[in-house]
Parts: structure tokens; sequence; C-alpha cells
């Protein structure tokens, strides 16, 4: 099983900023599953495809898994983020001058979801492969901001082009209460795991991923 759930950077450096209470039913982060899966062993690299508006852009970023403690999986995260994108993260710390990318995160990855993990141990779910669509979930960064998480639709056959072949998804949407950000719509697959994000701008513009 090739269970894939990179993220894109925008999102990702989102999710490190952490969470501190849940909402809804997803308020038991701890998922069950398998975790013994191959992308979850040390030193599996992530890839994906970066696009603007339907245009793709040269993205030399990648995934690396680093450590796996009784299956909760570190991931790093390296590369040079596009000039296209690099105004919207100057500020933050993870990004250098010239748009170099270094930071991680954890995540539990099994076949039942995937749930992030901050520095402090707390968990979000970002999706569960039995959930229904209307689901929705929340939390509280610890700048204060509430993240709301619904999905908004669930495949019955194959109608999501990916890699070539047409598979099921998982659609959920999630604002994004930051400066130039709207809100991101991700999609994951109960083989294969996160497949797609799309991040909104507030400019009206998309950034996509496919993994």
């Amino acid at each position: 099983m090739r269970t894939r759930f990179f993220i894109t950077i925008g999102s990702f450096m989102i999710l490190l900023s952490s969470c501190v209470s849940f909402g809804g039913d997803y308020n038991n982060a701890n998922l069950g599953g398998s975790t013994d899966l191959d992308v979850n062993q040390v030193g599996y690299k992530y890839y994906g495809a970066l696009s603007i508006d339907g245009s793709y852009v040269n993205s030399n970023t990648k995934a690396t898994v680093i450590s796996n403690e009784g299956g909760i999986i570190e991931v790093e995260v390296t590369g040079t983020i596009p000039e296209e994108l690099r105004e919207l993260v100057t500020s933050s710390p993870y990004v250098g001058e010239d748009g170099e990318v270094t930071l991680s995160g954890k995540f539990k990855n099994s076949t039942e979801g995937v749930v992030y993990i901050n520095a402090d141990g707390e968990k979000t779910i970002l999706v569960k492969y039995n959930c229904e669509v209307g689901d929705k979930w929340s939390y509280t960064t610890k700048g204060g901001k509430v993240l709301e998480r619904e999905v908004i639709s669930k495949s019955t056959e194959d109608d999501f082009l990916w890699s070539g072949m047409l598979i099921k998804v998982i659609e959920i949407e999630q604002n994004l209460p930051y400066p130039g950000f709207s809100k991101t719509i991700y999609r994951a697959n109960h083989k294969w795991g996160m497949v797609n994000i799309d991040v909104y701008l507030e400019d009206g513009s998309k950034v996509s991923m496919y993994f």
C-alpha cells in the first residue's frame, strides 16, 4: 500500500502552529488501524507536482520520513519555495532569505486515516476514511485562531483523476484565517492517502499540489 499524505508548504506550516482544543464528533484523535506501511519506514521520500491556477511550476521540495517510534512518524520537509509563492511565506521562521525550507512534523499515518501531532503531543485529525459527508470538526491554535474542517464530498465511484487513473476521494474543506489565504480543500483516498490539496488565496488564485 503506497499511502501518501504529503502536505503543501503553506498548509504544513499552518499545521505546525498547533492545536489546543477540538470540537464536534472528532474529539478522540486516537485513530486505530495498522501503521505497518512501507511509506512509514525511515528514509521514505515523498514528491509532488505543484501548480498555480493550472500552470505547473518548478519545485524541488520533498519530504522524508526521518523517524518512526511506535507508528508515530516524523516527516522533514526540505527544498526551495518557487518565487511565485515566496511573498506569502517570507515572514515564516521556516523559510530562508532565498526561499529555502526546512521544517518537520509528526503524524500517525494508518489504514484508518491521518492524524497530525504537535510539539506538545496534542493531536488533530486530518482525515478519517470512515467519515460521512457533513462531518465537522475544529481546533484552536495557540494563537487563538479557530480552524474548522468539513467533509464536503465522498466518492461512491472512481471519479478523480490521479496518476493516470480514476480513484475515489474524500474531499475536506478547511478555512485558513491567515493573511493572504482564504481556504484549503484537500482530497484523500482510503488506499493511497492524501492525493491532492488546493490552497485558495485572497486574490482568487489557487495553488495545487498532487502527490
